[in-house]
């Protein structure tokens, strides 16, 4: 991927992952970059192994796979992650970053040529609520919620709509276009 992903590419991964991965079982979880799997333990790789992913969820450009005992891998794509597709026993590609190979004889690829993508595991229960305002094209962001989340703020607009905790999924061209929309 040569661009930035936005708001509908990484449904568009999220969606592909949930094909590729729906309710299949977990064989093999590798971190081939130091960056990309800063926020995963060993144990954590571990734990992912033998776990079904019952299904893909998208908050803003963060997508979680939730496996069949509530944890969920938490993964941001950041500039130029993507997921590539392919039977196990292919090449991996050039950019490959993460792995998870599936008992159906898949291979899920997470190649970024930056290595900014982030992968982590996150525990039952556990939400990136708290970190995630809501998703930009949910019923739950409206005018309201807008203005009373950047009543609080004393910067400029882009930077307070480039804020994930404002609105998830967000990103610079989006902002840009809103901003040039909206200059009346």
């Amino acid at each position: 991927m040569a661009f930035v992903p936005e708001l509908p590419e990484v449904e568009h991964a999220a969606r592909a992952l949930a094909r590729a991965t729906s309710g299949a079982r977990i064989v093999r979880a590798t971190v081939l970059h130091p960056y990309v799997g800063r926020n995963l333990r060993k144990t954590s790789l571990r734990r992912l192994v033998g776990r079904a992913i019952a299904r893909v969820e998208r908050r803003g450009k963060h997508q979680l796979a939730v496996l069949d005992d509530g944890a969920m891998l938490h993964v941001h794509f950041r500039m130029t992650g993507d997921w590539v597709v392919s039977p196990r026993e292919e090449e991996l590609p050039r950019f490959a970053r993460f792995v998870l190979g599936l008992e159906n004889g898949s291979r899920i690829v997470l190649a970024d040529p930056r290595a900014l993508s982030t992968v982590e595991v996150l525990e039952p229960g556990a939400s990136i609520a708290t970190i995630l305002g809501p998703d930009a094209v949910s019923e739950q962001f409206d005018a309201v919620h807008l203005r009373t989340a950047l009543a609080r703020r004393r910067i400029a607009i882009k930077p307070a709509l480039l804020d994930q905790s404002v609105v998830a999924g967000i990103g610079n061209i989006y902002a840009a276009e809103a901003l040039w929309l909206a200059r009346g």
